[in-house]
C-alpha cells in the first residue's frame, strides 16, 4: 500500500508541477518514485492498512512479484518517452501523470481480494490508456485508435460488472473468502459459473486473445508508439497477474472446464496470431499479432497451474516486455528519422 500511496502522490505532483513551472523535474521525480517503490517492494515495506482495507486488498507473493516487474517494465517505457515527447512538450507532465495512474491500476489489479477492487483496478489501469491512446490530436489514426479502444473496452467492462453481479446475486458478498466459503455449500453454482465465465471473457479481452483479440492491431497500429509499448507490456503484465489469482480462486470448482476452455483460446491464439503476423507489412501490427502469440503461449501456464506457475509466467513476460519496448524503441527511432513505418523499409537498418 506504501507502493501506492508515493506513485499516486507522485502522479499528482507530475499534473501540477506545470503550474509551479517545474516540468523538467517530473520525469527525474518519477523515476526515483519508481526506484523507491522497487525498494519498498523488495524489502517489504508494505504498510500495515489492514483496518483501512478491509481485506479488499492483499499484498502476498504473488501481488508484491508480478508490481515488481510492472514498475520495472515502466522505468524502460517512461525512459523511452523521453525520447519519444522530446518534440512534443506542451502536456508532457500531463500523458506522464496518465501512465503513473495506469500503473497503479495494474497494481491493484494484481493484488485484489475484493471483486469491487478488481473492477477499479481494471477501470484505474484502461481509463488513462483510453485518452494516451488519442492524445496525439493531429493524427487522425491516433484519434481513431482512442475511440476503438474506448469502445471495446467499454464493452469489455459490460462482461466485467455482470460477472460480478451474478457472483455478488448468488452469494450476497463481493469478498473472495465470503464467496469461497459459501462455495463449499455448493450452493447457486450456476450463477456463479456463469459469472465466472464473463469475467474470464473480460480477461481475455484485455490480454487481446482470440476471440476478443480484434481491437489490437488498429490500437497498436494508430496509437503512439510509446502507449502500444505500454500496452503490450505492462498492461499485459498486471492482466495476467489478476488472471492468476482469480484462476487460483476458482481453480479448484469444474476446474476440467477452465481447462477445455483455456486450451481452446490458448491454441486459437497462438495459431491465429502465428499465421497472420507472417502477413503482415506494418511493423507496429506485426507486434500486435507477435503479441497474440505470446500470449497464448502464457496461457498454457495458466493450464498447467502449480506452485511454479506464477514464476514461469513472469520470466516469460519479463523476457517479452524487454524485447518488445526495445523493438520498438528501435522502430521509433528509425521513423522518426525517414518517416518509413512498414517492415521492408525498416530491412538492413542494422546495416551501415
Amino acid at each position: 500500500m506504501n507502493t501506492i500511496i508515493l506513485l499516486a502522490v507522485t502522479g499528482i505532483f507530475s499534473m501540477f508541477s506545470v503550474i509551479f513551472r517545474q516540468k523538467q523535474l517530473a520525469l527525474p521525480a518519477i523515476l526515483i518514485a519508481f526506484i523507491l517503490a522497487l525498494g519498498m517492494l523488495t524489502f517489504g515495506w508494505i504498510g500495515n492498512y489492514d483496518d483501512i482495507l478491509n481485506n479488499m486488498l492483499i499484498f502476498d507473493n504473488l501481488a508484491i512479484n508480478f508490481s515488481l516487474v510492472i514498475i520495472f517494465i515502466s522505468i524502460f517505457i517512461f525512459i523511452m518517452s523521453q525520447y519519444y515527447y522530446s518534440d512534443d512538450i506542451e502536456h508532457l507532465t500531463d500523458l506522464f501523470a496518465l501512465f503513473v495512474f495506469s500503473i497503479i491500476g495494474g497494481i491493484l489489479l494484481v493484488s485484489f481480494q475484493n471483486l469491487t477492487m478488481l473492477f477499479l483496478g481494471t477501470e484505474i489501469l484502461s481509463i488513462p490508456l483510453y485518452i494516451l491512446a488519442a492524445s496525439n490530436r493531429r493524427n487522425l489514426a491516433s484519434n481513431e485508435a482512442g475511440l476503438k479502444y474506448y469502445l471495446m473496452g467499454s464493452f469489455a467492462t459490460c462482461f466485467l460488472l455482470l460477472g460480478i453481479t451474478l457472483i455478488y446475486g448468488a452469494y450476497g458478498s463481493f469478498d473472495l473468502t465470503d464467496i469461497h466459503t459459501a462455495l463449499l455449500r455448493k450452493a447457486s453454482l450456476r450463477f456463479f459459473l456463469t459469472g465466472v465465465v464473463l469475467i474470464l471473457c473480460s480477461f481475455i479481452f484485455k490480454l487481446s486473445a482470440v476471440p476478443f483479440h480484434f481491437w489490437a492491431p488498429d490500437v497498436y497500429h494508430g496509437a503512439p508508439t510509446v502507449l502500444t509499448a505500454f500496452v503490450s507490456t505492462v498492461v499485459k503484465v498486471a492482466v495476467m497477474g489478476a488472471l492468476l489469482r482469480f484462476m487460483a480462486f476458482i481453480g479448484n470448482y469444474n476446474s476440467e472446464k477452465w481447462v477445455i476452455l483455456f486450451m481452446l483460446v490458448s491454441v486459437a491464439t497462438m495459431i491465429f496470431g502465428t499465421i497472420v503476423s507472417i502477413k503482415q507489412k506494418n511493423f507496429k501490427r506485426l507486434l500486435a499479432y507477435s503479441g497474440m502469440a505470446n500470449v497464448g503461449f502464457v496461457l498454457i501456464a495458466i493450464l498447467t497451474a502449480g506452485e511454479g506457475s506464477s514464476g514461469y509466467i513472469l520470466y516469460n513476460l519479463t523476457a517479452y516486455s524487454i524485447a518488445s519496448i526495445l523493438a520498438f524503441t528501435i522502430y521509433s527511432t528509425i521513423k522518426s528519422q525517414t518517416g518509413i513505418d512498414t517492415i521492408k523499409g525498416i530491412s538492413g537498418a542494422g546495416y551501415p
